[in-house]
């Protein structure tokens, strides 16, 4: 659906309640992650509304949301790289529990790019980006790091 993205408006979904969870999850939470910031590169999501398991037969075990998926601001990242940010995002989340600059160690050393210089020039921005875990930055902050470190290639 992402890939096509651009020959759609909007989508209705009906998916189990803690996959709603994650793809609408804000950041400094347990379900913030790679789908969730990945989704947001394309559309705006939200959940509807839940359905209980006694509303479908045969009944399955969870609960269930409708979401929606809003592509109308399709346009708004369209001159980012999404596949290099991506690569950035999962890199950051393949060790959750480590601050960014553990986290980022093989990514940065596979782009070639000496961490120090990296730290000085984030070191003059608002946020401690490298000090700081993956789930704390938004979408923008991600945007902003993937900027910084290609802009030293």
């Amino acid at each position: 659906m992402l890939d096509n993205c651009k020959n759609v408006d909007y989508a209705v979904l009906t998916i189990q309640k803690e996959v709603a969870e994650r793809y609408t999850a804000k950041n400094n939470s347990k379900q913030y992650g790679i789908t969730t910031l990945a989704l947001q590169l394309y559309c705006t999501t939200k959940i509807c509304f839940t359905i209980p398991p006694a509303a479908f037969f045969p009944r399955p075990k969870v609960n269930s949301a409708v979401i929606l998926l809003d592509f109308t601001n399709k346009d708004l990242y369209k001159y980012i790289d999404k596949k290099g940010l991506i690569e950035l995002i999962r890199s950051s989340f393949s060790q959750r529990r480590k601050v960014l600059r553990n986290a980022l160690k093989s990514f940065i050393a596979m782009k070639n790019i000496n961490i120090e210089d990296l730290q000085n020039q984030l070191e003059s921005h608002r946020k401690p980006y490298l000090s700081m875990r993956a789930e704390q930055l938004t979408l923008e902050d991600y945007i902003f790091l993937f900027s910084i470190i290609f802009s030293n290639k």
